[in-house]
């Protein structure tokens, strides 16, 4: 499930954020029934744009975009791809046996872009 939106400002500057809720995501091992459930999350995005008018008349542009992804930086497990259950003992990660193997999904990262357009 997820939720975007995007406003402009003032002409030619936007901003945009995107939510995503990721629930009822499974270990990937195998069509076993009593699969793994991973933890739920949630990920936000956010961007800023702004279009600078260029060249004669004012007909070329140049766009410039800085983005944040996982802008909570928010700590989740993207896969798994063992399915062991946790037993009285066992050491666990947000209800996960850690002596499962999996992968944990990218922190906050971020890019910025420079674009031509004629």
């Amino acid at each position: 499930m997820g939720l975007g939106a995007k406003y402009e400002i003032f002409e030619r500057f936007s901003i945009d954020a995107d939510w995503r809720n990721y629930d009822k995501l499974y270990a990937n091992v195998s069509a076993r029934k009593e699969n793994i459930e991973l933890p739920s999350y949630d990920l936000v995005d956010a961007g800023i744009s702004y279009k600078m008018l260029v060249g004669k008349d004012k007909k070329n542009s140049v766009g410039f975009r800085f983005n944040m992804n996982n802008v909570f930086n928010e700590v989740y497990l993207s896969e798994l791809t063992t399915a062991n259950k946790v037993q009285a003992g066992d050491e666990t990660w947000n209800g996960i046996n850690v002596s499962n193997a999996g992968y944990f999904g990218l922190g906050r990262t971020w890019n910025f872009s420079i674009r031509y357009n004629f």
